[in-house]
Formats: structure tokens, sequence, C-alpha cells
């Protein structure tokens, strides 16, 4: 069986798709020809991502589009990913050396950004919720790293996180801009935001200057599509247009760019009626969850975000399942939805597991969920708390060596245990979601090794850049 003929096998299965992309495979909401019909490249009658024809105005006018209804300075379609967008943001916005404070739960894709602007990283880490999740980022953290450092150039958020986290944007962007440094806001969970007044604010309209968004998580767009908004007079269009042809292929898809295309469009002229079945969809679910007597679903069904202080704001769009306190780990949960319910999440962790939710989820597909939780939870039995692996520090750090010192290093392999005490010249991370443990430059603690391993035994999957982990990692000589 071939690649090709395994993907067609799944696809016509009955796997209903608790993950992204957000289109979900619901063809009945987005149609496409064969997508060999739109694989062209820049010829006369169509147009350059990277060099868009004033004259023909196709991409253009698409961007324009897309600026109106983010309701953003300008919007660029990008064909790389958040990842890509990303990395031609942190580029855009620093010259190398330069301080950057950074929420040390951000995606891996801004550590490798920071390692090729060459700066120089103050990681911020936010505090712990009683479930085991990151925080909102609070403004008085950011105050105090301003203290601290008052070089810092640039801040760089993640908002919603993966689990669907807000911090209060408003507040920090007037701290950042008050010491004359730049915001850029991973949104890339949070592409749906700005479309709908019942969800929470988005970072556009809450103060930074640049908001990157994933349109392939949240909303129905193809896998790789993204799109970077600049929200502020201090940053330049232009320059941010050209760092985005920088790492990006100079011979993007179109079958991607249409992609883009249609979301807008499907957005701007059936947004409201899809958002408001999206939005009963999700309401029956929450009172259908209420009768849940083991499992706890985060701000849903009996919980609400008023239970966690800690947060800012939440996005009701994710499913956060915790089992702890039941006789279920997460990963075994995992596998009970998808062998016998056929409900493919997007992530597991040692004690929950992730769904998430979008526009195009069906009325079927929400049903099948409430009833597998439903049965699942009434097999379950009360039981202590699974430990919690470790809590990371909730401090302001700095790694030993920058991540690009680290990286001009001369390699060397350790066997985990020996190698604490030395400084990491690789991440290590669980994927998903791509949050580093260890990051090239900071020093190796015998707790960042427990916490990779007790998720490598959960039979989460752990990656190291060099893939040597467990049997070694790559340290600096």
């Amino acid at each position: 069986m071939t690649l090709y003929d395994n993907y067609i096998r799944y696809a016509k299965g009955d796997m209903y798709p608790f993950h992204m992309p957000g289109h979900k495979r619901n063809t009945e909401l987005i149609r496409m020809m064969n997508p060999y019909m739109f694989d062209s490249t820049e010829i006369t009658d169509l147009d350059d991502l990277h060099n868009p024809d004033d004259k023909a105005g196709w991409i253009q006018d698409s961007e324009k589009l897309a600026a109106e209804l983010f309701h953003s300075r300008y919007s660029f379609y990008t064909v790389n990913g958040s990842t890509g967008a990303l990395i031609a943001s942190v580029l855009a916005l620093s010259k190398p050396h330069q301080k950057v404070l950074v929420a040390r739960n951000c995606h891996i894709s801004i550590y490798n950004a920071i390692a090729l602007a060459q700066l120089d990283p103050i990681y911020l880490w936010p505090k712990m919720d009683r479930d085991g999740i990151c925080a909102s980022i609070q403004p008085e953290q950011i105050q105090q790293a301003f203290q601290e450092h008052s070089d810092i150039a640039l801040v760089i958020l993640v908002s919603p996180t993966y689990e669907g986290v807000l911090s209060d944007i408003s507040g920090i962007a007037d701290i950042v801009h008050r010491h004359r440094a730049r915001l850029l806001i991973d949104e890339a969970h949070g592409a749906h935001l700005a479309l709908d007044h019942r969800f929470p604010k988005s970072a556009i309209e809450t103060g930074a200057d640049v908001v990157v968004q994933s349109l392939h998580k949240t909303l129905p767009c193809l896998t790789q599509t993204a799109i970077l908004h600049v929200c502020s007079d201090r940053m330049d269009p232009n320059t941010i247009r050209r760092m985005i042809a920088v790492e990006e292929t100079s011979s993007p898809s179109y079958i991607l760019v249409c992609s883009c295309d249609q979301c807008i469009h499907l957005m701007k002229d059936h947004g409201r009626e899809l958002f408001d079945a999206y939005w009963q969809r999700l309401t029956g679910f929450d009172q259908e969850m209420k009768s849940l007597q083991h499992l706890h679903i985060l701000c849903h069904g009996s919980d609400a975000k008023e239970n966690h202080p800690g947060f800012y704001d939440f996005d009701p769009g994710k499913i956060l399942i915790s089992t702890k306190g039941t006789s279920i780990t997460g990963p075994a949960l995992s596998k009970i939805l998808r062998e016998t319910y056929h409900l493919e999440t997007e992530y597991t962790r040692m004690d929950a597991v992730l769904a998430m939710t979008s526009v195009a989820d069906t009325r079927e597909g929400f049903h099948r969920l409430e009833k597998a939780l439903l049965e699942i939870d009434a097999e379950l039995k009360a039981q202590e708390d699974h430990q919690n692996p470790i809590s990371l520090p909730d401090t302001i750090t700095t790694g030993t060596l920058s991540p690009s010192q680290a990286m001009e290093k001369e390699a060397e392999n350790a066997e985990p245990d020996k190698a604490i005490g030395r400084i990491a010249r690789e991440a290590v991370f669980a994927y998903p979601p791509g949050i580093p443990i260890l990051v090239p430059g900071e020093v190796i603690t015998k707790e960042q090794l427990s916490y990779l391993k007790k998720m490598q035994n959960a039979g989460l999957q752990v990656v190291s850049a060099s893939h040597g982990f467990p049997h070694h990692l790559e340290v600096c000589r």
C-alpha cells in the first residue's frame, strides 16, 4: 500500500477529527476542484504572492478583504504555516543581539527564530493552573521584566495557548509600548476570535503590533495556511513582506493561496450563520457535560472560567478533558476514544486529552463526542490524583548562553543522566504541542529530564532536534 492509498483508506473511514485542520474534512462546507487544476505558477493571468500585481490585484484584493474582516492595518497570506510567519515577524521586528522577552510556553518556532536572529532571550515562565496547564501571563510579570531589563526591544507571547488560555494583551501592550518596545503575539490558535463577538477579543483589537494566526487550525482552510497581521504603525509592512519572502518558498502553492482566499470569502459571506450554529453546538455540549461524575472538562460543563483565577480569559472552542482523580490516564482515554468510538483527538498528555473544535464541526460529530464521554465516564471510578510530573518555574530566567551561541558551539552527545548540569545544544519537546522543555543555551536539570521521561513513559511523543532522545542529548562541548 502506498502513502496515497493509506490516506484514501483513512479518509473513507468514519474516524471523526476533533483535531486540526479546522476544515474537519467537511466537504459540504467548502468545495474545491481537483487540486491539480489549481497547481500553477506565477504566470501572466495569475499573480505573485511575494510581489502582488497592482493591476491584476487578485492577491492584493484578497489580502485587503482579509484586513477588513480581521480589522488589521495590513494582512499577508503565508503558506509556510504560523511557523514561517513567526520567524519572518521576529526577523522583521528585531536586530542582532537585542534582548527579547519570551513567554517560556511559546512554540519551538519562536526559539528557532531567536537563534536565526541572534537575539538574547529573557524567559518568562507562566504560572501553572491547578489543572497542570500554563495560566495567563500577567501584566505585572511584564512590568517586572522591564524593571530588571530596561533594554528589552521585543516581547513575544502566545495567546491563546494550545489549551485555550488568553492573556490580558491590552494591559500588557500598554506596558510594552510605554517602554518603547514592540509586541508580537502568536495567535496561531485564535484565527476565529476576531470573527465573532462571543469569543474573547483577538490581540489584533487589543494593542499588539504584529499578530500571527494559523488559518488552518481553527478555520476551514488547508494545512500550512496562515495569515500575518500588521496592527500598528510601529511596523513597516514592506519589511514584513520582505521577511516573509526570505523564509518562504519562492514557489508558493496556489492550492494553499486559493484556500486562504476561499476561507476569507466564506467567513465574510456566511460567517454569522456558521458561528451561530457553532455556538449552539458548544452550548449543547456544555449542557450534556454537566452530568459527568468523574471526567472534568476545563471551563466546560460544571466547570467555569471563574474557577481558574490565573486565567484572564478562555476560548470555549477548546475541549480539554482531564482524567485527574479518575481510574484512567490521558493516553488510555485517547486510545478508547480512537479505537472504540472512532474519535481522533488533537493531543494527549499524561492526565488529559485535548479535542479541538471549529465552525466546520457537525452536530453529528459533537453528538458522538458527548455520547462517548458520558459512556466512558459511567465506567470510571474515583481515584487519588495522578502525580503531577513537575511544577515548572514561574520566574524570569536567562540561559547561560543564547540559543545562537549554544548552536555555534561544538556538539557532544551525552547520556541523559550524564547531561545534568551541562548546557543544552538542542531543543527537546513533546509534540504536539511543540513547547520545548529544553532549549539551546539552558543548563539541563534533573527535573527537566524527569519530566521528559515521564511523558515518554506515558506514551507521548518526545522529540529532540538531533532525534537522539532518550538515548542521548546533544550538549555543548
